[in-house]
C-alpha cells in the first residue's frame, strides 16, 4: 500500500485486501477520487489534487479501513505546492 511505510508490526491475522473502496484520501480535508491497482502486496494509487490547491502547503490522507481496528492504516506526505 504505501511502499516506504510498510508496516512489518502488522498482526499476522490482517489480511491485504485487493479491493480499493476500503481507502480514502483527502487532501486538505478535500476527498479526493483516485484510481487504485493492486499490486501484491500493496496498492499504487494514482490521483490529482484539487485545481484550488497552488502555492499553498497541503497534506496528503490516506486511510484504509479494516474490519478488525488492528489491521487499519493512516499515512500521508506534507506537499508544497507550487505554480510553475
Amino acid at each position: 500500500f504505501l511502499r516506504q511505510h510498510r508496516d512489518h508490526t502488522r498482526p499476522r491475522h490482517c489480511q491485504v485486501s485487493q479491493k480499493a473502496d476500503q481507502i480514502s484520501i483527502t487532501v486538505k480535508n478535500i476527498p479526493v477520487e483516485f484510481e487504485a491497482e493492486f499490486k501484491d502486496p500493496y496498492f499504487l494509487i494514482k490521483s490529482k489534487l484539487p485545481s484550488s490547491l497552488h502555492d499553498t502547503y497541503a497534506r496528503i490522507n490516506i486511510k484504509v479501513k479494516a474490519k478488525s481496528s488492528e489491521c487499519e492504516a493512516e499515512g500521508g506526505w506534507l506537499l508544497n505546492i507550487v505554480d510553475r
